[in-house]
């Protein structure tokens, strides 16, 4: 039965050539069907209105659990994680998370099987197995997520924030651990969570595919009609409310100074969910502004800090806040009242917003609108099941965040004067400077925190106790909004998009470019490199990456910030291959943003306060590194040892401590002197604009360029047969519970066929060690596989754990390579090889949906491979490849000791000793520089389909 609110006509983009279809099926369950015959494959998402503030008192973490349980098997469908080995074989990769209000199941696949993923879903919510033995294992993969989490502090902030709002279920541990779950009967009681708050009429579901929107129709109802409607009512969970201000200082677990300011907003007459108001959007637009007036300007200009951000967003219909999270200097730390009382100057501004705000609001709404790029099916499909579970009418799903029509800038005034308030925040300060200086530990995370009073004089302090500051204003009006948008080349979707082209090559200058005749955008993409004969070393790596930084800072209050907000992005990116520059947005000021960004890198100077804040920011940053988790730590280390362009961060922060501003600035100016460019410009310009920049603009700065023989390139070392070494080390972070490996397996230089070959076993790898090392044997939250082609064919095996010593772990992986044979050998029956070939084929073929997306193929080929369409050729590779040839492989490079090229680095927390190694067949490394030094190098230029066997 259709009920009678189908049929609606949805509101779309006019650019938006997709079809839609809104349900309601019989069940109460909606669904908004999305028919793209542009795409080629799909996508999922699966919203349901039950998140982690009904767990009980009593079992928390319950349905961060039973979304766990969910993936465990079900009656039609019971091998455990089958729905993960399907989605894997078949192109597709998926996740679900758990939120305070609701929980999301998403996942994208090869178009020809959405179908049978369908049927594996649904199942899901209809007959899901939950068995005992699951039951006990994956209290175990909570209990090791929660372990990864406990020295992460955007964790433990959360946790704390939470504890502010008592009795409320904010207040309460979210995610769940072995103690809070390891409870008598939780198989029966997790099954009751589920009958009594899973129910159709709760779920929101959005399906994006190729195919008609009749067969999605068809195929909807034929699964999702029996889940069962229990007719719950949507929960409504209490506002968040202060009975008074509360002041936190805690100790997080990185050196960083930090101050996080909220004001909840009870009063469901201000809800942040009408969205054609606006009124969170244009508060947090104005408070988190950047360029000259702004809080952050201001900030920075008494070097209080290096950023802030804020947002206004609602988390469910009736809990929203206003935020605003500042990255505090050590000046600024020391200057808190200050900041708040600055923060409050800032509220009474708008109490007189400018009309122009609301202009630019409407006019940047309506210009999104009119020009929508397309977003990946996955992203569109989980934005759709959000919009759904907010818009009162169906038919405004897709523009329920664009409308302009209600903007009430006195709803604004009235709101800030009532809520955003001295006497209605909480306020949260981190510092490792208070350390010892608290008096309470937090329960789960064990965080060390305590209360401050405040005081009715201080309150008095942060409304009026300082001067008001004259250059605290609402911004000006943007200067950057696009006026034309002209499509300037003829669209073509049945057509390749043309490759890319050399147009122009002088005095180290290569522009690359290709029109769009696909997307039908006023956009383009621009990515350019910069190339020298310095690239590697600790002094070039840090200098970039102060640079960077300071770039951001220097643009910020003139252009950059309002290009951003007008739709423009610039940013200068230090990849461990190379530096970059990436421009993107509307042509109308691409070229405009281009060139801004060029006469900065040779008109460079900084003021000593920039160059001081940047610099305490950058070495905090690398000071803090040995804090990260320590899988990232072990990809880290092995980056040091494997890449010649990696340093030490250690000797950055020794480097940054000796660097003048004078000398910096000066090596700046000379480096880009002797800078070769290459650029690809893809978009809606043409070929006579992109010569013209480099004619008119590029080649008339002063500049030597490097001769291309001379420029310096990032070199993998060439691991050498037989061999296997071994980087052993603690972790710095003497709390953290966790060790954790990166084992690589180096297969060789490119190499057409190798590639074919590993592309396929990828899937077949990442799947089976998952369910080998994390669901059978449990050994940890974190226990995956993956390839990489950057400057060579390597496999890459990462496992985090709490229960088993790195040593082992490598054990493990290395028991782990046999068992492929057995997999591979299980693609024999039903075709399944065929299968696999022709999923991988579809995969590597899919159309990009988007400029970004096709650019960054192009670019990525390119840098990878220095051509800018290798992807066919692996496509037709495969069709040559057999089964054996995998079985071949395998065997001779996992399994042949005399072939096999390892590195393993592993990490320590001082919870595990690390063991004398007494193995003659290992080498322990601690000296990369000499490691690297004494090591053969992987050619810099690869040709992939020259006849080398490695």
């Amino acid at each position: 039965m259709v009920s009678a609110i189908d049929n609606i006509e949805i509101i779309k983009s006019p650019n938006d050539k997709r079809n839609y279809r809104y349900l309601k099926l019989d069940n109460q369950m909606e669904v908004l069907l999305v028919s793209d015959s542009a795409i080629d494959n799909a996508a999922v998402s699966l919203r349901v209105g039950v998140g982690s503030y009904l767990n009980p008192p009593e079992a928390l973490g319950l349905a961060h659990f039973l979304e766990h349980m969910l993936f465990m098997g079900t009656e039609k469908y019971p091998i455990e994680k089958e729905f993960a080995q399907f989605i894997s074989e078949n192109g597709g990769s998926y996740n679900a998370g758990t939120s305070s209000v609701y929980t999301v199941y998403y996942y994208n696949i090869n178009q020809a099987s959405l179908k049978e993923s369908l049927d594996r879903l649904s199942s899901f919510f209809i007959c899901p197995l939950m068995s005992d033995s699951s039951t006990n294992r994956e209290i175990n993969a909570i209990n090791s997520e929660h372990n990864g989490n406990i020295q992460n502090d955007v964790w433990r902030v959360a946790n704390l924030r939470g504890m502010a709002f008592k009795d409320h279920p904010a207040s309460r541990f979210s995610t769940g651990n072995f103690e809070t779950l390891n409870k008598p009967g939780m198989r029966d009681r997790v099954v009751e969570f589920y009958n009594d708050n899973y129910s159709s009429n709760l779920i929101k579901l959005s399906i994006v595919g190729p195919q008609t929107l009749d067969a999605l129709e068809e195929w909807t109802r034929e699964y999702f009609s029996p889940i069962k409607n229990k007719n719950l009512p949507d929960p409504v969970h209490p506002p968040l409310v202060l009975d008074k201000s509360v002041y936190m200082h805690y100790v997080p677990v990185k050196s960083k100074n930090t101050l996080r300011i909220e004001w909840p907003i009870p009063d469901p007459a201000y809800t942040f969910t009408n969205f054609s108001k606006h009124t969170g959007p244009i508060i947090s637009h104005l408070l988190g502004h950047e360029s000259l007036g702004s809080l952050l300007s201001v900030l920075k200009k008494k070097n209080y800090a290096y950023g802030l951000s804020t947002y206004a967003h609602p988390t469910s219909k009736t809990i929203f806040s206003v935020v605003n999270d500042i990255d505090l200097t050590d000046t600024g730390l020391e200057n808190i009242d200050e900041i708040l009382n600055l923060n409050f100057q800032f509220m009474k501004l708008l109490d007189n917003i400018p009309k122009y705000v609301v202009e630019e609001t409407i006019a940047h709404n309506t210009i999104t609108w009119n020009n929508a790029s397309k977003s990946r099916a996955l992203d569109y499909s989980r934005s759709i099941v959000e919009n759904l579970y907010y818009t009162k009418k169906p038919e405004n799903v897709l523009k329920l965040r664009y409308f302009s029509d209600e903007i009430d800038l006195e709803e604004i005034k009235t709101l800030a004067q009532k809520y955003l308030t001295p006497e209605n925040m909480l306020v949260v300060v981190g510092s490792d400077k208070f350390k010892g200086k608290t008096d309470l530990v937090a329960e789960y995370y064990g965080t060390e925190y305590s209360y401050v009073d405040i005081t009715p004089e201080r309150v008095e302090k942060w409304r009026s106790g300082f001067p008001t500051d004259p250059s605290l204003y609402i911004p000006a009006p943007n200067q950057f909004m696009p006026k034309k948008f002209d499509i300037k080349n003829e669209q073509n979707t049945t057509a390749e998009i043309p490759m890319p082209s050399l147009v122009y090559s002088q005095n180290g200058i290569d522009m690359y470019y290709s029109p769009d005749t696909w997307f039908n955008v006023p956009m383009a993409q621009i990515k350019v490199r910069f190339e020298s004969e310095h690239m590697s070393g600790t002094r070039t790596t840090t200098n970039l990456f102060l640079f960077e930084k300071i770039a951001k800072d220097i643009l910020n209050e003139e252009y950059l910030y309002d290009m951003i907000l007008s739709g423009i992005s610039v940013k200068f990116i230090n990849w461990l291959t190379h530096f970059e520059l990436k421009v993107s947005g509307y042509d109308d000021k691409i070229f405009f943003a281009l060139k801004t960004a060029f006469s900065l890198l040779y008109a460079f100077d900084c003021s000593p306060e920039c160059f001081s804040r940047a610099v305490e920011k950058v070495s905090t940053r690398y000071i803090n590194y040995q804090l990260e988790t320590p899988y990232q730590l072990a990809i880290k280390e092995s980056n040091l040892y494997l890449s010649t362009v990696s340093s030490e961060n250690q000797d950055k922060v020794n480097y940054l401590s000796q660097l003048k501003r004078e000398d910096f600035v000066q090596w700046i100016r000379n480096y880009f002197k002797t800078i070769s460019f290459t650029f690809f410009i893809f978009g809606n310009v043409t070929k006579e604009e992109c010569v013209d920049f480099c004619e008119n603009t590029v080649s008339k700065f002063d500049r030597t360029p490097t001769p291309k023989a001379d420029i310096a390139r990032c070199r993998k070392v060439f691991l050498p047969k037989g061999v296997e070494h071994q980087v052993r080390r603690y972790t710095a972070d003497a709390a953290q519970t966790n060790g954790a490996i990166e084992t690589t397996v180096q297969i060789g230089v490119h190499n057409i066929k190798d590639i074919a070959i590993v592309t396929l076993l990828t899937g077949i790898t990442a799947s089976s060690f998952f369910d080998n090392l994390r669901t059978k044997q449990q050994l940890g939250y974190v226990a995956t596989s993956l390839s990489s082609f950057v400057g060579n064919i390597t496999f890459r095996f990462i496992v985090q754990s709490n229960v088993c010593p790195p040593h082992q772990l490598v054990a493990k992986v290395k028991e782990f390579f046999p068992t492929l044979i057995d997999t591979i050998e299980t693609y024999r029956a039903d075709q399944g090889f065929e299968k696999l070939v022709e999923s991988t084929k579809d995969t590597l073929s899919r159309r990009k949906q988007n400029q970004i997306d096709a650019h960054s193929l192009f670019w990525d080929s390119f840098t990878m491979y220095n051509e800018f369409n290798f992807t066919p050729k692996v496509v037709k590779q495969l069709e040559t490849i057999t089964i054996d040839d995998l079985l071949t492989f395998v065997k001779r490079h996992f399994l042949t000791k005399s072939e096999l090229r390892i590195f393993s680095t592993l990490i320590y927390p001082k919870t595990f000793e690390i063991p004398t190694n007494d193995d003659p067949e290992i080498i322990i490394l601690n000296d990369f520089g000499t490691f690297r030094a004494k090591s053969l190098l992987c050619p810099a230029i690869q040709n992939p389909t020259s006849p080398i066997q490695n």
